[in-house]
């Protein structure tokens, strides 16, 4: 897959184009997701109607342990769909007994900035191997089943819920020339890199990590997630540290050619495989929520609520 440039040091978006090119790629996103969707094995992804509806994953990095899991239901005819009713239960199908129901989901519907969305939930997996996802629906005065199944590992690639913070040091503004050596947004919001992971970490302050690259986002929602930290920071940042990590350390030296580029070292230590991801940290330095890819205002909020009383 080639990346998704907007940056090029030659030739600088205005703001308007750039908020138009984020919604591009959230549709582009979407389109994604459907084309995945749609490749998907057979025996997969399995419908009691014609209509062949699928359910595909926003997520792909799952452990034992408690896990957020993000995903869209499909119709091949129209995209993507919202349901009026919906029902999402776990199974671990490495067991004596696959048929038996181990958890029901509780979902919530994410709504995007392009009007679409996906649902999401926390699934608590007990055992590594195969695990299948099950939902009962309700759509175009019909009832539908579809079942899909994952691999769970024991740890997941990047750092797992519970677990401490890796504490690494992340650039701030204090410590480079211009802000475009620190990040690739074409509108720097000075306030996320006043303070560096470790400083944060040792301040036994709450802390929102936000590792994206904007200008060279592979899945096209950093951008649009970056807007989200933002937002977050301006009512949030009396109670805790946010803090935009650039995946890549030499952003001003990349120039539209990926080839330039450098992993930072923050990113190889927490060993992030994609972009974006969102972690929120408590006052000990650890880790109680993680986001992969976008994750909406409301949810991430959710999270913070949660260290906050």
């Amino acid at each position: 897959m080639k990346f998704l440039t907007l940056y090029n040091k030659s030739h600088l978006l205005s703001a308007s184009k750039v908020r138009r090119t984020y919604i591009l790629l959230f549709s582009l996103t979407i389109i994604l997701i459907t084309a995945i969707a749609c490749s998907q094995a057979e025996e997969e992804t399995q419908n009691n109607s014609s209509q062949n509806l699928r359910m595909t994953f926003a997520v792909t990095d799952f452990s034992i342990g408690n896990n957020r899991i993000a995903f869209a239901i499909l119709d091949p005819q129209t995209g993507v769909i919202f349901p009026k009713s919906l029902e999402v239960s776990t199974y671990y199908l490495d067991s004596e007994n696959p048929n038996d129901k181990i958890q029901t989901l509780e979902t919530q519907l994410r709504e995007w900035p392009n009007g679409k969305g996906v649902y999401t939930a926390e699934a608590e997996f007990s055992e590594t191997g195969k695990w299948g996802i099950g939902i009962n629906l309700f759509y175009n005065d019909e009832y539908h089943k579809i079942a899909t199944s994952i691999i769970v590992p024991e740890k997941s690639q990047t750092p797992f819920i519970g677990s401490k913070a890796p504490i690494v040091e992340t650039k701030t503004s204090t410590s480079i020339d211009t802000v475009s050596d620190i990040t690739s947004a074409l509108e720097p919001y000075m306030p996320l890199y006043k303070t560096s992971l470790k400083e944060s970490l040792e301040s036994q302050m709450p802390t929102v990590i936000l590792f994206a690259t904007p200008a060279f986002c592979k899945t096209g929602t950093c951008g649009p997630q970056l807007d989200v930290i933002k937002d977050l920071s301006n009512e949030w940042s009396n109670k805790l540290n946010f803090i935009h990590s650039e995946i890549y350390s030499n952003p001003k030296e990349i120039k539209g050619d990926l080839s330039n580029a450098k992993i930072s070292e923050a990113a190889k230590e927490w060993n992030l495989p994609s972009e974006p991801w969102t972690f929120v940290i408590n006052e000990s330095g650890v880790i109680i929520s993680k986001f992969e890819g976008f994750a909406t205002k409301e949810e991430i909020e959710e999270s913070i609520k949660t260290i906050l009383n």
